[in-house]
Protein backbone atom coordinates (compact mmCIF):
# COMPACT_ATOMS: atom_id res chain seq x y z
CA UNK A 1 0.00 0.00 0.00
CA UNK A 2 2.85 2.37 0.86
CA UNK A 3 4.46 1.80 -2.57
CA UNK A 4 1.19 2.55 -4.39
CA UNK A 5 0.72 5.75 -2.41
CA UNK A 6 4.28 6.91 -3.17
CA UNK A 7 3.85 6.10 -6.89
CA UNK A 8 0.56 8.01 -6.99
CA UNK A 9 2.11 10.96 -5.14
CA UNK A 10 5.06 11.04 -7.58
CA UNK A 11 2.68 10.95 -10.56
CA UNK A 12 0.58 13.79 -9.20
CA UNK A 13 3.66 15.91 -8.42
CA UNK A 14 5.05 15.24 -11.91
CA UNK A 15 1.79 16.40 -13.52
CA UNK A 16 1.79 19.60 -11.42
CA UNK A 17 5.45 20.25 -12.22
CA UNK A 18 4.83 19.85 -15.96
CA UNK A 19 1.75 22.07 -15.83
CA UNK A 20 3.73 24.77 -13.99
CA UNK A 21 6.64 24.57 -16.45
CA UNK A 22 4.35 24.90 -19.47
CA UNK A 23 2.30 27.73 -17.92
CA UNK A 24 5.25 29.79 -16.72
CA UNK A 25 8.04 29.01 -19.13
CA UNK A 26 6.41 28.83 -22.53
CA UNK A 27 8.29 30.45 -25.40
CA UNK A 28 5.51 33.01 -26.05
CA UNK A 29 5.42 34.33 -22.48
CA UNK A 30 9.14 35.11 -22.45
CA UNK A 31 9.31 36.48 -26.00
CA UNK A 32 10.41 40.07 -26.23
CA UNK A 33 7.96 42.63 -27.62
CA UNK A 34 8.94 44.36 -30.85
CA UNK A 35 7.53 47.44 -32.54
CA UNK A 36 8.57 48.91 -35.90
CA UNK A 37 7.34 50.99 -38.81
CA UNK A 38 5.71 48.85 -41.50
CA UNK A 39 8.25 50.10 -44.07
CA UNK A 40 12.03 50.50 -43.83
CA UNK A 41 11.82 54.03 -45.30
CA UNK A 42 9.21 56.40 -46.67
CA UNK A 43 9.00 58.88 -49.53
CA UNK A 44 6.38 61.58 -49.90
CA UNK A 45 6.02 64.53 -52.25
CA UNK A 46 5.77 68.10 -50.96
CA UNK A 47 2.19 69.01 -49.97
CA UNK A 48 1.17 65.31 -49.99
CA UNK A 49 0.29 63.08 -47.04
CA UNK A 50 1.00 59.53 -46.04
CA UNK A 51 -0.50 57.57 -43.16
CA UNK A 52 1.91 55.50 -41.12
CA UNK A 53 1.33 51.94 -39.99
CA UNK A 54 3.31 49.60 -37.79
CA UNK A 55 4.22 45.96 -37.36
CA UNK A 56 4.42 44.39 -33.92
CA UNK A 57 5.30 41.10 -32.31
CA UNK A 58 4.31 39.88 -28.88
CA UNK A 59 2.20 42.94 -28.05
CA UNK A 60 -1.31 42.01 -26.98
CA UNK A 61 -3.99 44.58 -27.75
CA UNK A 62 -1.76 46.90 -29.82
CA UNK A 63 -3.59 50.21 -30.34
CA UNK A 64 -2.18 52.55 -33.01
CA UNK A 65 -3.99 55.48 -31.39
CA UNK A 66 -1.50 55.19 -28.50
CA UNK A 67 1.51 55.64 -30.81
CA UNK A 68 3.25 59.04 -30.71
CA UNK A 69 5.23 60.08 -33.80
CA UNK A 70 7.64 63.01 -34.07
CA UNK A 71 9.78 64.38 -36.89
CA UNK A 72 13.41 65.39 -36.50
CA UNK A 73 12.77 68.24 -38.99
CA UNK A 74 9.16 69.48 -38.99
CA UNK A 75 10.20 71.98 -41.68
CA UNK A 76 10.76 68.97 -43.99
CA UNK A 77 8.09 66.52 -42.77
CA UNK A 78 5.37 67.50 -40.32
CA UNK A 79 3.40 65.00 -38.24
CA UNK A 80 -0.17 65.08 -37.00
CA UNK A 81 -1.21 61.86 -35.33
CA UNK A 82 -0.13 59.12 -37.75
CA UNK A 83 -0.31 61.39 -40.82
CA UNK A 84 2.93 62.80 -42.23
CA UNK A 85 2.90 65.75 -44.63
CA UNK A 86 5.77 66.61 -46.95
CA UNK A 87 6.62 70.26 -46.26
CA UNK A 88 9.83 70.85 -48.23
CA UNK A 89 12.29 68.69 -50.13
CA UNK A 90 14.83 66.96 -47.90
CA UNK A 91 15.26 64.12 -45.43
CA UNK A 92 14.13 63.72 -41.85
CA UNK A 93 13.87 60.97 -39.27
CA UNK A 94 10.55 59.90 -37.81
CA UNK A 95 10.49 58.49 -34.29
CA UNK A 96 7.51 56.52 -33.03
CA UNK A 97 7.00 55.55 -29.41
CA UNK A 98 4.55 53.07 -27.96
CA UNK A 99 4.84 52.75 -24.22
CA UNK A 100 8.50 52.00 -23.56
CA UNK A 101 9.18 50.86 -27.13
CA UNK A 102 10.57 53.13 -29.86
CA UNK A 103 11.26 52.87 -33.58
CA UNK A 104 12.86 55.21 -36.11
CA UNK A 105 12.71 55.46 -39.88
CA UNK A 106 13.99 57.81 -42.59
CA UNK A 107 11.55 59.85 -44.66
CA UNK A 108 12.48 61.59 -47.90
CA UNK A 109 10.38 64.49 -49.13
CA UNK A 110 10.63 65.11 -52.86
CA UNK A 111 9.95 68.37 -54.66
CA UNK A 112 6.43 68.85 -55.92
CA UNK A 113 6.23 67.96 -59.59
CA UNK A 114 6.14 71.00 -61.84
CA UNK A 115 2.86 71.22 -63.75
CA UNK A 116 2.50 68.40 -66.19
CA UNK A 117 0.66 69.68 -69.26
CA UNK A 118 -0.52 66.26 -70.39
CA UNK A 119 -3.89 66.81 -68.70
CA UNK A 120 -4.35 70.34 -70.01
CA UNK A 121 -7.24 70.81 -72.36
CA UNK A 122 -7.79 74.07 -74.22
CA UNK A 123 -11.10 75.73 -73.54
CA UNK A 124 -12.68 75.26 -76.93
CA UNK A 125 -15.90 76.99 -75.89
CA UNK A 126 -14.46 80.46 -75.56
Amino acid sequence: MKKKFMALLCAVLTVFALAFAVGCGGSESNAEASFAFSQTSYTVEEAKNIVLSFKTENIDGFDESEVTVTSSLPSVASVSGLTVTGVSAGEAELTATYGELAATVKITVTAQAVGDDTDWQPDIWE
